[in-house]
């Protein structure tokens, strides 16, 4: 590992630099990353959020943030927060994802521009609860645009046979009993890939920093792969560091002193 080749460095949200007991940013974590970027480091967030609800957090934006890898890579923005690139389910897939979910009776949570859910029941509670979710509001699918899909079930194995005949889409364990669907092609690491041309860097230099089998490709990707030591086990085992903190790790590897 080569640090001189790190450019950027990218923060997962929940569980990562947000800890699920809350909706803030620790005070520590908050000057750590924000040191830095003061010692000229890019940097940015690599999320499942879209953007709608990482503005639920009540103090991401006291981070200078250089640019947002929401929806898992499937809308990137820069540092202004416009969008770079799009790469949302067409409408004709976004049918079938819900036609799928409703006749198998999977209560989903939905983002665009506004969070719901399909369906009222225990799973939909626990998401509620343990991810801070502001929404109330329960109404199937309307065809307005989305930029997060999440499939509640405590068997995510029979999610991933229920939608093999959609070759346009994979689906992420996020969580205990929350799975993400994307397009195929795009994850965190695509997403990543693209701020990186943005900024002009090569792709693979940058250190991230994840919790969950959701965060692996950008892990295995990035020169330096962290994983959150309260993360799930197989995630620490893909990665080249495990750390106590953010700050802990960054003054490991003497991003700041």
């Amino acid at each position: 590992m080569n640090m001189e080749e790190i450019k950027a460095l990218f923060f997962d949200i929940d569980g990562t630099i947000v800890e699920f007991q809350s909706n803030r940013i620790r005070k520590e974590v908050v000057q750590a990353i924000s040191k830095a970027h003061e010692n000229g480091y890019k940097v940015g967030i690599a999320s499942s959020r879209p953007l709608t609800i990482i503005n639920d957090i009540e103090n991401i934006w006291e981070i200078p943030w250089d640019g947002i890898v929401a929806g898992s890579g499937t809308i990137v923005y820069d540092q202004n927060k416009e969008i770079y690139k799009n790469h949302s389910f067409s409408k004709k897939t976004l049918q079938k994802i819900f036609a799928i979910a409703e006749e198998k009776d999977i209560a989903m949570y939905v983002c665009g521009e506004e969070a719901y859910f399909t369906k009222w029941n225990t799973f939909t509670q626990w998401l509620k609860k343990t991810y801070h979710v502001q929404s109330n509001t329960i109404h199937p699918y309307q065809g307005e645009f989305v930029q997060l899909l999440t499939l509640l079930s405590d068997n995510p194995n029979q999610l991933r046979q229920l939608y093999a005949s959609l070759n346009e889409t994979r689906i992420v364990k996020a969580g205990l009993y929350n799975s993400d669907i994307f397009p195929k092609s795009i994850n965190k690491c695509s997403g990543i890939h693209e701020l990186m041309d943005l900024w002009h860097f090569p792709n693979q230099a940058y250190m991230c920093f994840g919790d969950t089998p959701g965060d692996h490709d950008m892990i295995i990707d990035a020169t330096i792969g962290i994983a959150m030591n309260s993360g799930m086990e197989e995630t620490k085992q893909v990665a080249d560091y495990v750390c106590q903190d953010i700050p802990e790790a960054l003054k490991h590897f003497q991003i700041i002193a």
